[in-house]
């Protein structure tokens, strides 16, 4: 078995595990909704490295903000729902913004989708809803807590070094673009889904279909160089298998011990298959509609119109994706990598001629560590997009992208190596490097609709 076989099994292990451990627990205590202890598993299991006791305190904090954000908006806003889906979107945007940030980004994940959950639930009946509110933590903190001890105690994962964009942590606030459209598409998006629900008669699921699309639209809007299209095959192929499993297998199934083999055999398999960093959206997918079709509880009914509702709901879910693709702008993966190449060679070519002052300004220095920022940011963040722009390119036009990622690359590990990052700068060597690498690209070879 070879290491990156063996990562695999681990990581799918570890998810299938702590699934069928929330589902247990949840059984055991006759919760009534033992599936919201899954979706948090098939959440916050989106990365799957790093898995650490900090990710797991991450995770109860962001839990705790969001039920008490809920709480405060079930409280002001229960009879005025233009109000309170106007506070509840603008939160997600919030959250969804500093997910995108280097540090603590599961706290604000957690924080972001759980208050969806715990909100859109308290809702419909707002006299219960502090009782409903508890009900809902207590589950999606058994899915949190059930992740963090397997994480912990099986493989623990050990801690890793320190990022280039962990690095790039300044305490000048400057706003990110990327993740500034990664907010506005989730506020979008959230109030298209909201819209849907109040104007389209009997739309599926009802305010209760805003609970989970929540947390996919901070998901999606998280990885925008995944293009909708490729959910398609996993997310059919997920609910034809849980349908199978819901109607033929789990009636024939005699007590937790066959069922639990059943959850940890579909939950490890899934995510063994579903293993790379792009099929990441794939994984969360095919656990959260098996978890939404099946509907395990202590009270399991089996009926062919609860598999027709979370379809519908899913195909639903898709097409507001697809429509975000186009929200607020169209995606083009071409021209996102022309421009953050822009803005890296300005920032750096800023650092390589700037001559810090005997006493720099606030100004000054609020530039300084912006195109610092950008320098260390921007080669993670191109990353994936040119994985988009790849298909359909030649070898030699393959070869110039590897060429030129390398030298944005040698740019930024120039600027951290430095001893003085208040006042570092980009060594000319880097950046006439970079500059030669991009004169030589064929940016005309992009323009063909591939995409």
């Amino acid at each position: 078995m070879t290491e990156e076989t063996a990562t695999r099994l681990k990581v799918a292990v570890h998810i299938g595990l702590a699934m069928t451990m929330a589902y247990g627990l949840a059984l055991s205590f006759d919760w009534s909704r033992p599936k919201w202890a899954a979706f948090t598993v098939a959440v916050i299991a989106l990365p799957s490295v790093e898995q650490s006791l900090g990710k797991g305190r991450q995770r109860i904090l962001g839990s705790i903000l969001a039920a008490t954000v809920a709480l405060v908006l079930v409280a002001l806003f229960s009879q005025e729902r233009w109000f309170f889906i106007l506070c509840m979107s603008l939160w997600l945007a919030f959250c969804t913004y500093m997910t995108g940030g280097a540090r603590n980004s599961y706290f604000w994940l957690c924080a972001g989708f759980v208050a969806s959950i715990i909100a859109m639930n308290a809702v419909p009946d707002p006299v219960h809803a502090f009782s409903l509110a508890v009900s809902r933590l207590l589950e999606t903190g058994l899915g949190i807590a059930s992740y963090t001890v397997v994480a912990a105690f099986m493989w623990p994962a050990r801690r890793e070094a320190a990022s280039p964009e962990d690095a790039a942590t300044t305490r000048f606030f400057f706003p990110d673009p990327e993740r500034l459209e990664m907010a506005l598409r989730v506020f979008i998006l959230y109030w298209t889904g909201f819209l849907a629900v109040v104007y389209i008669p009997d739309f599926p699921g009802g305010l209760a279909f805003l609970t989970l699309f929540g947390a996919l639209a901070m998901i999606k809007a998280s990885t925008p160089q995944l293009p909708v299209s490729s959910l398609y095959r996993p997310v059919f192929t997920a609910i034809l298998a849980s349908a199978l499993i819901y109607m033929l297998l789990m009636p024939r199934l005699e007590g937790f011990s066959q069922l639990g083999l059943l959850i940890f055999g579909y939950a490890t398999a899934a995510c063994y298959y579903f293993h790379a960093p792009r099929h990441a959206l794939d994984r969360v997918f095919a656990l959260v509609v098996f978890a939404a079709l099946t509907g395990i509880s202590n009270e399991q009914a089996y009926t062919f119109t609860a598999v027709a509702s979370v379809t519908l709901q899913f195909l639903c879910i898709l097409l507001l994706l697809v429509i975000a693709d186009y929200l607020p702008v169209q995606t083009d993966p071409r021209h996102t990598v022309l421009r953050m190449l822009a803005r890296f060679e300005r920032s750096a070519r800023a650092l390589a001629g700037e001559q810090p002052a005997a006493t720099p300004g606030w100004l000054q220095r609020w530039q300084a560590a912006r195109d610092r920022h950008e320098v260390a940011t921007l080669p993670g963040k191109i990353a994936p997009w040119l994985e988009r722009v790849k298909p359909g390119l030649d070898e030699a036009a393959l070869a110039e992208l590897e060429s030129l990622h390398t030298a944005m690359g040698e740019v930024r590990d120039a600027l951290a190596q430095d001893a003085a990052p208040e006042q570092s700068s980009v060594p000319r060597s880097a950046l006439e490097n970079f500059a030669g690498t991009c004169a030589m690209m064929d940016f005309d070879a992009w323009r063909e609709p591939r995409f």
